[in-house]
């Protein structure tokens, strides 16, 4: 049962970091486009090329 809940919290942190990713990227792309969006805080400028 153990082994079992370990696998199920691993594939949410996975699915979380993807998430993480994607948001990442899009927000990257609408920096590079120069879209802006409303962000509740920080600036796109915080947005690093990088994750």
């Amino acid at each position: 049962e153990l082994t079992q809940l370990q696998k199920e919290v691993t594939a949410i942190e996975t699915k979380l970091e993807q998430k993480r990713s994607d948001r990442h990227n899009l927000l990257q792309a609408c920096k590079m486009q120069d879209i802006k969006l409303p962000l509740r805080s920080g600036t796109m400028d915080d947005i690093s090329q990088e994750e």
